[in-house]
């Protein structure tokens, strides 16, 4: 018998990028790296748009913790992908969609739920996800507006 009411767990994820500059969009070189190093390290990830303090880039949704290794493990390795690419953070989502940045001194800031919005509210903040594959458009609750 199938329990209905048991509560689904969505997966939890990082959203990462190789970007390093003003011209995130065509930074292939880093971004070709970074889907090496994923592959190698068999994470299950796909590409997507981010904007991050109103800077257009091509990050990559990452499922952590569904592998061979354990999320702190998964966490530890992308947190070391942000650093070689000098990134000053990667966004980490938890089951219940709290999110999270972790930068790369080792500071956590909690930012509030990661949600699904229009995308015209979406483009109006300053950090928003957009998921090429379902062409949705994510903020996080206390993502500022633009000024």
């Amino acid at each position: 018998m199938i329990d209905n009411n048991k509560k689904q767990t969505k997966p939890e994820f990082v959203l990462i990028s190789a970007c390093n500059g003003i011209d995130c969009i065509n930074d292939s070189d880093n971004t070709q790296e970074l889907i090496d190093k994923l592959r190698y390290n068999e994470f299950n990830f796909k590409q997507v748009t981010g904007c991050y303090n109103n800077i257009k880039e091509l990050s990559f949704y990452v499922t952590i913790g569904d592998g061979s290794w354990s999320r702190e493990t998964d966490l530890k390795k992308l947190l070391e992908y942000a650093k070689f690419y000098n990134q000053e953070s990667i966004l980490y989502v938890d089951s219940d969609r709290q999110a999270k940045l972790i930068f790369t001194t080792g500071e956590t800031v909690s930012i509030g739920t990661f949600k699904q919005v229009p995308k015209d509210f979406a483009l109006q903040h300053i950090a928003y996800t957009h998921d090429l594959e379902h062409n949705g458009y994510y903020i996080t609750t206390k993502t500022p507006i633009k000024g």
